[in-house]
C-alpha cells in the first residue's frame, strides 16, 4: 500500500512537471518570437521605444501576450478539479469573518517587509559579484515625467504583472502542487518565479518575494492579498522613478528611507498580529516521501528545456553586462 502511494505520488509530480513545464515552454517560445517581432516594428516606428507611453505599452503587451497563454495552457491540461482550485479568487480568510481585514492588512505589510528583505539579498549578491569583477544587468524601464505617464507606467509595471504573474505562479503553478505539501509548492513556485525574470539582479529578489507571496496566498486562501503586495512593491519603484524627475536625489533618498522604515515596522507589527489572531489552517492530507524537488524540476523533458532556457537567459544577460 505504501509503495503504491509512493508510486502514485511520483507519477503525479512528474505529470505536473510535464504540464507546467509545457506552459513555461510556451511562455519561453512566445517571448522569443515576440522579441524578434518587435525588432522591425521598433525600426519602423521608433517613437514606440522613445515614448514613455510606447515603452509602457510594449511592457504590458509582452506580459499579457506571453504569460497568459502559458497559464491558460496549464489550466487546460490540469484535471477539472485541479483547474477549478487553481485560481482562488474567493474572500481571504473565509473562516475569520470578524478579523478578516485585520489579518489581510497584517499579511500585506508582512509581505512588503519580506520584499524589502529580498531587495537586501539581491543588493548583497550584486555587491559580491561586483567585488569579483562582474556586473549584473537588469531591464530598465521608463522614467515617467507627468501624471498620465505615471499612470501608464503603473499599469504596465505594477498592475499588469501583479495580476498576471500571480495568476501564473501562485495560481496555475503553486495551487496544483499543494497536494504534495505547501512548503514544496511555495518553494518550487518561488524558484520558477525567480528564473522567469531572466537576470541575476531580479532573480534573488523575486525568489524571496515569491516565498512570501506563496505563503500569503496559502494562509489567506486567496490570490488577492498577494496581488496587493505585488502591486505596491512594483508601484513604489515606479513612484521613485517619477520623483527623480522633480526632486533632488537627497529628497528621494529620504523618502525611500522613510518608506523602508515604515514598512519594516509595520511588517513586524503585521507578522505579530497575524500570529496572534490567525486560526490554525488545514494541513495537506499527506506529505509525500522521497526527493520531490528533483522529480519535479528534472522529471519531464518540457520542464528541463524550460529551465535550460531560463538559465541560458540569465547567463546571456550576465555575459552581456561584462
Amino acid at each position: 500500500m505504501i509503495d503504491q502511494r509512493k508510486s502514485l505520488e511520483r507519477q503525479g509530480i512528474r505529470r505536473l512537471s510535464s504540464i507546467q513545464g509545457g506552459g513555461l515552454l510556451l511562455i519561453c517560445g512566445l517571448q522569443t518570437v515576440l522579441g524578434f517581432a518587435l525588432l522591425p516594428l521598433l525600426r519602423w516606428v521608433p517613437e514606440l521605444q522613445s515614448s514613455s507611453y510606447g515603452a509602457s505599452l510594449i511592457v504590458l503587451a509582452t506580459t499579457v501576450l506571453t504569460i497568459c497563454p502559458g497559464a491558460l495552457l496549464m489550466l487546460r491540461l490540469l484535471s477539472p478539479l485541479e483547474s477549478n482550485n487553481a485560481l482562488p479568487f474567493g474572500r481571504p480568510f473565509p473562516r475569520a469573518d470578524g478579523k478578516r481585514w485585520l489579518l489581510c492588512v497584517a499579511l500585506v505589510f508582512a509581505g512588503l517587509a519580506a520584499c524589502f528583505a529580498g531587495s537586501l539579498v539581491s543588493a548583497l549578491i550584486s555587491w559580491l559579484a561586483e567585488e569579483a569583477g562582474m556586473v549584473f544587468e537588469s531591464p530598465e524601464f521608463g522614467s515617467p515625467t507627468n501624471i498620465p505617464m505615471l499612470l501608464a507606467e503603473l499599469l504596465a509595471v505594477a498592475l499588469g504583472p501583479a495580476v498576471i504573474e500571480e495568476l501564473l505562479m501562485r495560481g496555475a503553478v503553486m495551487q496544483p502542487l499543494r497536494r504534495y505539501g505547501d512548503g514544496f509548492a511555495i518553494t518550487m513556485s518561488a524558484l520558477l518565479f525567480a528564473l522567469l525574470h531572466g537576470n541575476m539582479v531580479q532573480a534573488p529578489f523575486a525568489f524571496v518575494c515569491g516565498l512570501a507571496l506563496g505563503y500569503i496566498t496559502v494562509r489567506s486562501g486567496s490570490l488577492w492579498p498577494a496581488m496587493v503586495v505585488h502591486f505596491i512593491n512594483n508601484g513604489f519603484s515606479v513612484l521613485v522613478s517619477y520623483m527623480n524627475n522633480y526632486y533632488s536625489e537627497e529628497a528621494v533618498e529620504r523618502f525611500s528611507s522613510f518608506y523602508v522604515v515604515v514598512i519594516f515596522v509595520l511588517g513586524l507589527a503585521g507578522a505579530a498580529l497575524y500570529w496572534a489572531y490567525s486560526q490554525p489552517q488545514p494541513q495537506p492530507r499527506y506529505e509525500p516521501a522521497g526527493k520531490r524537488a528533483p522529480r519535479y524540476l528534472f522529471g519531464s523533458v518540457p520542464m528541463v528545456i524550460a529551465l535550460l532556457y531560463f538559465l541560458g537567459s540569465i547567463i546571456l544577460t550576465t555575459t552581456m553586462g561584462n
